[in-house]
């Protein structure tokens, strides 16, 4: 965590890395209450997937590693490095979502309307952004970067190649682990403990807060983004929070417009440097030669 810190005003928190000087590495505006109760139509909605869900909502209320494990290329015995790897930006990730969701303090579905009845006690603390879909994606990300990682790895010959890939939605794998991530985060909603957007805040904080890890771990250069959830009207998807597909509604009549972009979700163009870290960095490595163990060398082509 060195060299995150925090802005905040009421409302809207920063989160921001300090070397040689600050730079906002992502920018989270609460949504308005009004924007909350549009979305409990969405909340009471998902409640039709509660019974046969339930097992997988259950379980993941402390635990949701193991999911990933279904795409095969996450062995806890076999690849304990990795593991550990994942379970510290996980932790990590906790942390500064904690930290955020304080700060915004957004009120939780139950507090809006009696009907949502959630099936699981609901967290005392805010409900934007989502812990969980923020930690989920986080591991998505991180462990895709590894992957991505040790293939280039395999197909080099290197033990561990110089450089990491560029992130690819497309690729079979990763859509596999974002869709697995999505899942856990849409779970939350399932249960009456998360509105959508608290999934979009949470998967654009966990795609900069991965890129700050993988840059801290190895190499890379996060861009900053802004999430602006007023107006937010919808349903969660992780391909329209890649894509930025997400507007806010314009303001009623007679009441004063939100001074900016329509877009909710704004990604910067330029990219920040990031100080590595020669502990992590090790600790990344290793995690690496066991991800290409694993793959072996029928799957070294990126």
């Amino acid at each position: 965590m060195t060299g995150l810190i925090y802005d905040e005003v009421p409302g809207r928190v920063s989160l921001q890395y300090r070397a040689d000087q600050v730079h906002p590495l992502i920018t989270i505006t609460r949504p308005e209450p009004e924007d909350f109760v549009a979305q409990l139509e969405w909340v009471n909605n998902y409640a039709s997937l509660r019974f046969e869900r339930n097992e997988e909502i259950r379980v993941q209320r402390t635990k949701f590693l193991p999911y990933f494990a279904m795409v095969g290329v996450l062995h806890p015995d076999r690849m304990p490095r990795t593991v550990e790897l994942l379970r510290l930006l996980i932790g990590v990730t906790g942390t500064i979502h904690y930290r955020i969701k304080h700060a915004l303090a957004c009120r939780r579905p139950i507090e809006y309307s009696p009907q949502v009845q959630p099936m699981i006690s609901t967290p005392g603390h805010g409900s934007l952004p989502s812990g969980h879909a923020t930690e989920a994606f986080t591991a998505a990300l991180a462990l895709d970067a590894l992957v991505r990682h040790a293939r280039v790895s395999l197909h080099s010959g290197e033990e561990v190649a110089p450089t990491i890939p560029n992130f690819n939605p497309s690729d079979p794998f990763t859509v596999q682990l974002l869709r697995i991530a999505e899942r856990i985060a849409i779970n939350r909603q399932v249960a009456g403990v998360h509105f959508p957007v608290d999934s979009v805040a949470g998967m654009v904080l966990a795609q900069s807060v991965s890129e700050f890890h993988v840059a801290r771990c190895f190499k890379g250069k996060p861009v900053p983004r802004m999430m602006d959830g007023r107006g937010f009207r919808g349903d969660f998807s992780y391909s329209d929070v890649l894509e930025s597909n997400y507007k806010r509604l314009p303001a009623a009549p007679g009441q004063p417009g939100v001074i900016g972009s329509d877009d909710v979700i704004h990604v910067e163009r330029h990219e920040m440097d990031i100080k590595p870290s020669l502990l992590l960095r090790h600790l990344w490595c290793q995690a690496v030669v066991e991800c290409a163990r694993v793959l072996g060398p029928g799957q070294g082509q990126p």
